[in-house]
């Protein structure tokens, strides 16, 4: 199985602080429809303030119970991937119940150093369980 998430928190800002961003509207519809297209079991949202948790559970509720659930059909069903939770842990552990081991966790972004993957690599590691992160350096 395969999961994916974004990160809001902790990421970096322009000034390399440790701090949590916004949920983008645009990113919530983006990925849910990468998720639904790839196959993706989750699509998680995490951050950890309560007021972008409810912000994103408003967005999310439009399209699979409100108006935009009748309006476009096909986005409510891409929006059925997606979960929000308050942190990294939380989803780990989530998955960790479901498939009874505990996911590699592999992230992306800019700017990442270190031992990196390549995308050979990664389409063989993509065979087990994991989740992708998208972490960044955020310009706020």
């Amino acid at each position: 199985m395969l999961y994916i998430a974004l990160l809001h928190y902790p990421v970096l800002n322009k000034e390399g602080k440790t701090v949590a961003t916004a949920i983008a509207n645009m990113d919530l519809h983006d990925i849910a429809r990468t998720a639904k297209t790839f196959g993706v079991e989750k699509f998680y949202v995490i951050n950890p303030v309560e007021a972008q948790r409810r912000l994103a559970g408003q967005i999310i509720g439009h399209w699979r119970e409100g108006y935009g659930a009748v309006y476009n059909p096909s986005r409510k069903d891409a929006f059925e991937k997606v979960e929000i939770r308050s942190s990294l842990e939380e989803v780990l552990e989530e998955i960790t119940v479901v498939h009874d081991c505990r996911p590699q966790v592999i992230a992306t972004g800019a700017g990442l150093q270190g031992k990196l993957l390549s995308y050979a690599g990664l389409k063989e590691l993509l065979q087990r369980n994991h989740i992708i992160l998208r972490v960044s350096r955020e310009e706020i």
